[in-house]
């Protein structure tokens, strides 16, 4: 069945990323291009370089020699790339952070793959730049671009849809016009609303930008402008009633307007960017890539903000919609940090952690049995006047002090107990190394469970803002009689089911979001903003996956198979862990038997004196001869002392040693059975993981491909609808079929990182999730067995 299914798992592979070995630098030397002298360009450099360098785990140093700010032009933007591209032996990358970097980027004339790669992570994406611009088919060999996910016609159509207004002003940085020369026709094709392109120059003047009253302002990012007077504008705008959206934004406290329409970390752009990166390096620079980015389309909005604007959203906003606090945190975060952060702070792992103090003092208890042993005590003695008037008495009163010591010299059980007190510690210290790869599985799925539910939401409200979309058209036909009520009916009934869905998503959102926050031990309604937007391939959330995809035949897979059940064998904590109980109760054995003919042999002294005395003492006998003979004897002082060697072997306990013997055995022979019964559960949880993902990445292939066809039907359903020879139902269908084959493709993604994360677990290799050291290590031992070499 394995070998049957390894075809479709190396298409697949291929079809994903086909990993060859690593090209990247230990340190990558970056030169950097922005658009101009932007007052954020040192923090917006900072925070990409930081989040770049985490994804691809190599460090990045960016030169002052080698850091150009534009000049508004995109063809400046070209002269510095081309500039820093002629250095290859200086740098390995350039990095364009700037719309209009992005845009020469994409351009460039003479861009040769020998030539120094180039990312540029901030381009306009195709429906913004429109028609006039060149297209992404051209893009030039050894370059990298990520699209913004803006998607500019949709969020004005969205605004009015929510908000009541009639007009909607873009506001747009004045060197970005010469991009946008075709979004202003586009925009006047709007049924609904207005809409208009309104240029902000560097240097803002609120009074000077005027906007129509009852409108609303949906506001780019604007680089160019210094912060505070953007941030100045946005206010001002409130106070004459004018709503602003930001197109893109972390949180409206950070763009200082209304709401966010589309919520976007910049971190995420730069972990898209070093995947891309990664497989230019591995390919030779022989290619360019464009790759879109997008972000979730949940409505983040600010209640403050809106009752300064004195404007209220329609009660259909509140599906869509969040109100967010200003002191949120919207941070980013990846796998690999998840994981990281929980094996620091998970409660039930530091529980664990801290049960590990009860192993040490056992040892430290049970060597101190043979060590040596010191005691102090004092005695205050009374005795009755009869006695203590004899002469072989001391006073009737007196006190004692005394000072003992003892030293274990052999004793069978004192040593045992301390091996097997060493051997339980150890055992323990598996069982929380078991623990902690249950912790970093469990997290791992937890986020993919996080991750999947997010595209869901994003799928779902697509699903949501195409229905609202048709039926807005299907009205407008009918009004001209293009259209029959039925398609309106139709919808309507297929709008009111995906909402239904999509709120169903948004409670699952919310539950995967709490469910992680717990392991990381934080707060249950924290917000947390994967870098992964989406799982379309498996290898941007887990790059460790592509292991899988570098064996190329079949005789490999059957060795990768064995030589990871006996790696697996090798490396499991809970294998080793009854190695050590086993270990110990076999010492304990040993002792048990020992019992019946081994003494305990210990050295013991003590020091005795009398340091107080009184009340009635030896009286002085009369007669002269008993009183010459009582001054010739020689009396004992005040102080005495002892030492000696004492042995001690129990003859006979009714039993008991016995007993305890057959009760170990008992105990050792059902640790072993559990040992076996542990490692067949091993082998088969690996065989069994092993199988799965080679089915599942097959299954990846053939939901790429249907999603592709049934992309391509829906494409040719709307343009038959628009056309008059399709009907609704059948454009509606289509729809679902898509809709359908989008969350195919996002299922098995998900399938796939669940079961090479549990692989990974069965080879007790989690730590390769996170740990760049250990990544390379199994990456080591895929390669060797891949070119058929065994241990």
């Amino acid at each position: 069945m394995a070998l049957i299914l390894a075809a479709g798992f190396f298409a697949a592979g291929e079809s994903l990323s086909a990993q060859a070995a690593e090209a990247l630098p230990e340190t990558i030397r970056a030169g950097v291009v922005f658009d101009g002298p932007w007052e954020e360009n040192d923090d917006l450099e900072r925070r990409f370089t930081t989040a770049f360098s985490a994804a691809l785990r190599r460090p990045v140093t960016v030169s002052p020699d080698h850091r150009i700010e534009g000049d508004w032009t995109v063809a400046g933007a070209a002269r510095a790339i081309t500039t820093l591209r002629q250095t290859p032996e200086d740098l390995d990358i350039v990095i364009v952070l700037g719309v209009l970097a992005g845009e020469a980027a994409i351009t460039l004339d003479n861009a040769s793959p020998r030539q120094v790669p180039v990312v540029a992570p901030f381009v306009l994406p195709q429906a913004v730049r429109g028609s006039g611009q060149a297209d992404y088919t051209a893009i030039p060999p050894g370059i990298v671009a990520v699209e913004l996910p803006l998607r500019v016609q949709e969020d004005v159509a969205r605004i009015a849809r929510l908000f009541p207004v009639e007009h909607v002003s873009i506001l747009v940085p004045a060197p970005y016009m010469v991009l946008l020369d075709d979004l202003s026709e586009t925009l006047q094709g709007l049924d609904y609303p207005s809409a208009e392109i309104v240029p902000i120059e560097t240097h803002i003047d609120p009074d000077q930008v005027l906007l129509p009253p009852g409108s609303a302002a949906y506001v780019l990012p604007l680089p160019h402008a210094p912060a505070e007077e953007a941030r100045a504008l946005m206010g001002t705008l409130h106070a004459r009633g004018i709503p602003t959206f930001a197109a893109l934004g972390r949180s409206p406290h950070e763009t200082a307007t209304v709401g966010v329409l589309r919520e976007y970390v910049q971190d995420i752009a730069a972990t898209r960017a070093a995947t891309e990166y990664r497989e230019v390096i591995n390919q030779g620079a022989s290619l360019g890539r464009v790759q879109s980015l997008r972000a979730r389309g949940m409505l983040l909005l600010d209640r403050e903000a809106l009752r300064q604007a004195g404007v209220s959203p329609r009660r259909e906003a509140l599906l869509q919609a969040r109100f967010v606090r200003k002191e949120e945190r919207f941070e980013g975060i990846n796998l690999q940090e998840a994981v990281e952060t929980a094996l620091t702070h998970n409660l039930d792992l530091a529980a664990r952690k801290a049960g590990l103090a009860a192993g040490d003092a056992g040892i430290a208890g049970a060597r101190s049995n043979l060590l040596p042993q010191v005691n102090a005590s004092t005695t205050f003695r009374i005795l009755d006047e009869d006695r203590a008037e004899s002469l072989f008495f001391p006073d009737q009163f007196s006190a004692v002090g005394a000072l003992s010591f003892q030293q274990v010299l052999w004793s069978e059980p004192a040593w045992a107990n301390l091996r097997i007190q060493e051997l339980i510690s150890s055992s323990q210290d598996f069982q929380y190394e078991r623990f902690r790869q249950d912790t970093a599985e469990a997290v791992s799925l937890a986020y993919f469970d996080l991750l999947r539910t997010q595209a869901l939401v994003e799928l779902h409200q697509n699903d949501v803002d195409q229905l609202q979309f048709h039926l807005d058209r299907a009205q407008t036909r009918r009004q001209v009689g293009a259209a029959g009520p039925g398609d309106v009916y139709r919808f309507r009934s297929e709008l009111a089911l995906a909402r239904r869905k999509l709120t169903d998503a948004l409670s699952l959102e919310q539950q995967a979001q709490m469910q992680l926050n717990r392991l990381l031990n934080q707060h249950q309604r924290m917000d947390l903003h994967p870098r992964e937007r989406g799982l379309e391939d498996p290898l941007e959330v887990l790059p460790t996956g592509s292991l899988f995809f570098e064996v190329t035949d079949l005789g490999a897979l059957q060795r990768l198979e064995e030589e990871l059940v006996r790696f697996a064998f090798d490396s499991s904590s809970e294998v080793q862990a009854l190695n050590q109980a086993i270990a110990a109760r076999t010492r304990e054995r040993q002792m048990r038997s020992r019992s019946f003919w081994s003494p305990t042999v210990a050295m013991v002294g003590q020091v005795e004196h009398e340091y107080w005395s009184g009340g009635k003492d030896p009286s002085t006998p009369s007669d002269p001869l008993a009183a010459g003979l009582l001054n010739s004897l020689d009396m004992p002082g005040d102080t005495s002392w002892s030492i000696g060697i004492q042995a001690s072997l129990p003859l006979y306990s009714g039993g008991q040693r016995r007993a305890s013997l057959a009760k170990t055995d008992a105990e050792l022979e059902e640790l072993v059975k559990e040992a076996e019964s542990v490692s067949r559960q091993i082998e088969q949880r690996l065989r069994s993981a092993f199988v799965r993902t080679i089915a599942v990445a097959e299954s990846m292939l053939h939901a790429r491909e249907a999603n592709e066809a049934a992309a391509e039907a829906l494409t040719l359903a709307t343009r038959a609808y628009d056309a008059g020879v399709a009907s609704a139902a059948e454009l509606v269908d289509t729809q679902n079929r898509a809709s359908a084959a989008g969350q195919l493709v996002q299922d098995a993604t998900y399938e796939y990182l669940r079961e090479f994360t549990r692989l990974l677990r069965a080879l007790g290799a989690t730590d390769a999730i996170h740990l760049p050291a250990r990544e390379a290590e199994i990456r080591t031992l895929f390669e060797t067995i891949s070119q058929g070499e065994t241990r």
